[in-house]
């Protein structure tokens, strides 16, 4: 079994201004991890400096300031405020750009990122078998 290590340059985007955190993902190449994530979210974890710079330019903005690790969301809701169709279609323009260095790590959400742009928040249950009809919905997408 090969074991595969990722650096999760996300917390620092919440911290820091896109730009270092660019850096950032320069050094986690140079130091030979075998990716670099980054936290998908729309609204800051908290108030005094911080970010949230919108993950999938960042994504594509990293893999042009790096040469080989792919860059990967984490983590991407494709529902709520995101139709899984826009998700498919981003992320098939980066891996066009920068082909095998896309990942695109799905999730059900949480409710500080995906609760202000609904009525109420769904049971995990229901975001699960929504998470699943997006995935199988993207997949059809990237088929055709």
């Amino acid at each position: 079994m090969k074991f595969k290590i990722s650096y999760d340059v996300g917390p620092a985007g919440a911290w820091f201004e896109p730009a270092y955190t660019m850096e950032v993902a320069r050094r986690v190449e140079q130091a030979g991890f075998d990716a670099a994530w980054y936290g998908d979210h729309f609204l800051p974890w908290f108030h005094t400096h911080a970010h949230a710079p919108n993950a999938w330019v960042w994504l594509a903005a990293a893999a042009s300031k790096t040469k080989l690790i792919p860059v990967g969301s984490d983590i991407t809701v494709p529902m709520f405020k995101y139709h899984p169709l826009i998700v498919a279609q981003a992320f098939a323009t980066i891996e066009r750009l920068y082909p095998g260095r896309v990942l695109l790590g799905v999730g059900t959400g949480e409710a500080i990122n995906e609760a202000p742009f609904i009525d109420r928040w769904p049971a995990w249950k229901e975001r699960g078998e929504t998470l699943a009809e997006a995935v199988q919905l993207m997949r059809k997408y990237w088929s055709r």
